[in-house]
């Protein structure tokens, strides 16, 4: 069996469109240095899994933050799958067999600091101070209905954001604290008025400003005449809301009549359209089960398929722990009340949680066996 990597490239002509399309086919380095016995995916299973991963249509897919930073689809897509792949050689070379649920585990731990500081060596600081920033940003273009806001905003925003993460991490009793960068490089340590090395806001625009953002290719698309790929700004997903739908008069119908790669690449946040499409804020046993399961149509069908049962009593006959439920409920509310979906951030939180019944990572690999089961 031989693992490969499938690239689409895109053939030109100066001057026109895509004129043809091949498959290239690149050896992949797992199978050159590993035996059979320390892979147990078919080269369809492991596609299937990384490319749901590596797809930086998918605004919440490690390649979809990626991308939403360098503004390069195509670059956030390789970025992602080499760092896949390093960490399943990392599992195999301690003796570790490469399933498709530890497959999964890793992909679901893809670290968009880790890929960034690695590419290219931005400071993790800078990198946490950014992504914080990128938040607040978005939430006054969205309040102001503007554009790019004048410099001083932006530096009150990057410091307010900065302030806000100290201020968190004292809130949770964080024991050693993490200190990031204000908009001019001074530290937020209280009292530190010492410059850090990773700089500030001025150093992050250098790196992630505006610039048009370059879609790659899609498969028999002319990016000539597909205006979903002509050059774009960026910025945040659009958040789907029953009053817009209404207003423009599309019905839950149309909405699932599109995949969610098309919703994504037409720059529609995917979890908030399914929600609209399913009625609205999943509620009830499905509200509680997608708490955990993350995943709206999932989480709507075993509450339908199991109408007598609460959502803990389902989670437990699918094979998870009463005190993992609990654990999970309780990171899933903190998680959506913060808006916090940093890999690393929800690994401690739940490192926090007394009585959580077993390790973050076990966690992930038993919310990945339980979508695995459910009927498409």
């Amino acid at each position: 069996m031989r693992v490969v990597r499938v690239r689409r490239v895109a053939l030109r002509r100066p001057g026109c469109g895509v004129v043809a399309k091949r498959m290239v086919c690149v050896p992949g380095r797992i199978r050159a240095r590993m035996s059979d016995d320390n892979l147990a995916c078919t080269p369809a299973q492991w596609e299937r899994i990384i490319s749901r991963y590596a797809d930086p249509t998918r605004s919440n897919s490690p390649a979809g933050r990626v991308a939403g930073l360098l503004r390069d689809d195509a670059r956030a897509s390789d970025l992602v799958r080499e760092w896949i792949e390093d960490q399943a050689m990392k599992c195999m070379a301690k003796g570790q067999t490469v399933t498709p649920t530890l497959l999964t585990m890793i992909c679901k731990r893809c670290s968009k600091e880790a890929i960034l500081h690695r590419e290219l060596g931005v400071s993790v600081k800078l990198l946490r101070a950014g992504a914080a920033y990128e938040r607040r940003l978005a939430e006054y273009r969205n309040d102001h209905a503007s554009g790019r806001p004048p410099r001083a905003v932006r530096e009150r925003l990057w410091d307010e954001a900065v302030d806000a993460h100290v201020h968190g991490q004292m809130e949770r009793g964080v024991s050693s604290m993490v200190f990031l960068p204000y908009h001019d490089g001074r530290n937020s340590r209280p009292g530190s008025s010492n410059l850090l090395a990773c700089g500030g806001l001025p150093e992050w625009e250098a790196l992630f400003g505006a610039k048009r953002r370059r879609f790659a290719p899609l498969e028999d698309v002319d990016e000539d005449h597909d205006p979903a790929l002509m050059d774009h700004a960026g910025g945040e997903p659009f958040e789907v809301t029953a009053e817009w739908l209404e207003r423009h008069g599309i019905t839950p119908a149309m909405l699932n009549r599109l995949t969610d790669t098309e919703l994504a690449v037409l720059g529609v946040d995917v979890r908030s359209a399914r929600l609209e499409a399913a009625g609205g804020v999943l509620d009830g046993v499905a509200g509680r089960l997608d708490l955990i399961l993350d995943d709206p149509r999932a989480s709507q069908a075993l509450a339908a398929g199991r109408p007598m049962l609460g959502a803990v009593e389902i989670l437990h006959s699918l094979g998870m722990g009463m005190g993992m439920i609990r654990a999970g409920m309780r990171l899933g509310r903190w998680s959506r009340a913060g808006g916090v979906h940093d890999p690393d951030m929800l690994r401690a939180a739940w490192d926090r949680i007394p009585g959580r019944g077993g390790t973050y990572g076990e966690y992930l690999r038993a919310v990945s066996d339980i979508l695995a089961n459910v009927p498409a």
